[in-house]
């Protein structure tokens, strides 16, 4: 009974995931047309931290906007009011595969950020969807997250450069970087083991970041120094909770150097 159940929970889990593929935004969250009120109508409050949702079959995460072409943040490049949705990202529960979406990825542009060689991003401007895809070793193709952000037919939203008249992302050079754990740190497990992953974005390119990873238990066994860690969780109780802490330098003093998140140990029967 067990096993049936268990299959049956993987087939609503990729039914409602590609439903929700094949829909425009995330149930009907659309980025730049929906606000913090439309989720919060939809969800409620969050349940794991600001804007973060942790539901039955995915982590969800919502972006807001702090106010039209505002200079504060690398997520006000648009002219849409405070608190407008600017991205959704997903973090799948249950393993799912890019090859099970039936995708073209002819339609789509391959992309690695920063040294993050082993996750491949493959962008659809066109409809505002990217999939962060994992590589090499037993699991490629793995889909690590889903990111809805701005369609191409919204490009008339984005700010415009006062200096130019052109449109423009208008990243300060001097801004903080925005600074998130990948909906997936913690999530999606393989025996033993508790991947975290840390996103940035909105600075300078010229600055080369540096990661100093520390966990509250476990075992750190790949990683360190980089915006991805493994940590080996082998020996510990299940339901232990690993705290996963990652200094980050090379930024101004003004900017928060340190961020931290929890997942706990999910053994295998």
């Amino acid at each position: 009974m067990k096993i049936i159940k268990s299959i049956l929970q993987c087939i609503c889990v990729m039914l409602s995931m590609t439903a929700l593929l094949e829909a425009k935004g995330w149930r009907g969250i659309m980025p730049l047309h929906s606000t913090r009120a439309d989720v919060e109508r939809l969800l409620g409050k969050p349940n794991f931290g600001d804007g973060v949702y942790d539901l039955e079959s995915e982590r969800v995460s919502f972006i807001y906007s702090e106010g039209p072409c505002s200079m504060s943040s690398p997520w006000s490049v648009w002219n849409v009011r405070r608190d407008t949705v600017v991205e959704i990202s997903i973090g799948p529960k249950m393993k799912m595969w890019l090859l099970d979406l039936k995708i073209d990825v002819s339609k789509y542009k391959k992309s690695y950020e920063g040294d993050m060689t082993a996750h491949a991003f493959y962008a659809n401007e066109e409809e505002g969807i990217t999939y962060e895809v994992l590589e090499g070793a037993t699991e490629n193709g793995l889909i690590m997250a889903i990111y809805y952000r701005p369609a191409a037919k919204d490009n008339d939203l984005r700010c415009q450069d006062n200096s130019t008249g052109n449109a423009s992302s208008r990243r300060p050079h001097s801004v903080c970087p925005a600074v998130r754990f990948n909906c997936q740190s913690g999530v999606m497990k393989d025996e033993g083991l508790i991947t975290f992953t840390i996103n940035l974005s909105g600075y300078n390119p010229a600055v080369t970041p540096t990661f100093t990873w520390s966990i509250s238990s476990g075992r750190i066994i790949n990683g360190q120094g980089t915006p991805l860690i493994k940590v080996d969780t082998r020996g510990l109780p299940r339901g232990t909770t690993v705290k996963a802490t990652v200094d980050i330098g090379g930024f101004g003093p003004d900017c928060q150097h340190s961020f931290s998140t929890t997942s706990q140990v999910h053994k295998r029967k």
